[in-house]
């Protein structure tokens, strides 16, 4: 994908993904170039916003949160893989604010 094809792809995907139930089963997984916690992408996003804040592990009870813990919200093996990393999106996207 060429520089700047993100954003329309992604809005492309997600098009097709307000479609409806049927389209959704055609969909491939579509994830990012690297997997994250939410403490190292909360880190980040303060580090490149210059605050200074502490993170702090919090454990939330649930199916839906061990389902996050265990990874499920990841894509699958063979995803439609963007290029864009987490730290340079979070760059692009407050640069200069």
């Amino acid at each position: 994908m060429k520089e700047g094809g993100f954003y329309d792809e992604s809005a492309g995907y997600w098009r097709r993904w307000h479609a409806g139930p049927q389209v959704v089963k055609e969909l491939a997984d579509l994830g990012g170039p690297e997997v994250l916690t939410a403490g190292q992408m909360a880190r980040t996003w303060l580090m490149l916003r210059g605050m200074h804040r502490r993170v702090l592990p919090l454990h939330v009870p649930g199916q839906v949160a061990q389902g996050f813990r265990r990874g499920y919200n990841t894509c699958s093996e063979q995803p439609v893989r963007g290029y864009i990393r987490w730290t340079e999106w979070v760059q692009r996207t407050y640069q200069g604010k």
